[in-house]
């Protein structure tokens, strides 16, 4: 199954594999994540247009991947307690595609591009980041019971602008973007892989996803095992 949706296209892909899970025969579901944005910005355009020189520092290619399936109660990791969610009702997106797409498939010349109003990201962004704390705190995850947050990882400062934000020690903010970019769909799963490589069992990690197109957020608690 393919999903086209970019940043918290993990956690609607979530959604999915728990309901494959528990699902008789179903022993695991492998949740792919990969972004290929570079392909949408034009190197040459980046003098002309604010917004593509943006796009051309923060975005970045990659791919990442987990494998899920049912809780069998034996040791381990886990994954939990995952939600999503949209706040996108009547503003203007964030990121936009207006050609290319099924109602507009054949551009005329050039290359395709995302449009990128980086003020409204700037604008509505953090809304985001506190409908998905208040939403992982109804479900008993609050950011301050966890020694991780992974954001969705925007751009290489996410650490000291959201620490503060959420309230807690810009340290426990884990990002990767500084060396690795933005990579959209690939991101969450992309820094959920680096940080485990230092996290002691037990260790708990909440994500807190973003998504700028129409302004989604979505989460999971993990739990090193």
């Amino acid at each position: 199954m393919e999903l086209r949706q970019a940043c918290t296209g993990f956690a609607n892909a979530l959604v999915i594999a728990q309901g494959l899970t528990s699902t008789a025969g179903v022993k695991a579901v492998a949740i792919v994540g990969s972004e290929t944005g570079s392909v949408y910005f034009d190197p040459q355009r980046a003098g002309e247009d604010f917004s593509q020189l943006v796009n051309l520092v923060m975005m970045g290619d990659g791919a990442a991947a987990v494998v899920v399936g049912r809780d069998d109660s034996r040791s381990g990791a886990r994954i939990s307690r995952n939600f999503f969610g949209q706040v996108g009702l009547g503003r203007s997106p964030g990121f936009a595609l207006h050609a290319g797409g099924s109602d507009e498939p054949f551009i005329e010349g050039g290359a395709l591009e995302f449009e990128h109003n980086f003020v409204a990201v700037r604008n509505n962004g953090p809304d985001l980041f506190y409908h998905g704390a208040a939403a992982a705190r109804t479900l008993g995850t609050g950011v301050e019971t966890v020694n991780y947050v992974i954001p969705h990882q925007a751009n290489g400062h996410m650490a000291e602008l959201l620490g503060p934000f959420l309230g807690i020690e810009p340290e426990r903010v884990f990002v990767n973007a500084g060396h690795l970019g933005n990579t959209g769909s690939a991101a969450i799963w992309l820094a959920l892989a680096e940080l485990r490589s230092s996290l002691e069992p037990g260790a708990s990690v909440l994500a807190l996803g973003a998504e700028a197109t129409k302004y989604m957020f979505g989460g999971f608690r993990y739990v090193h095992g």
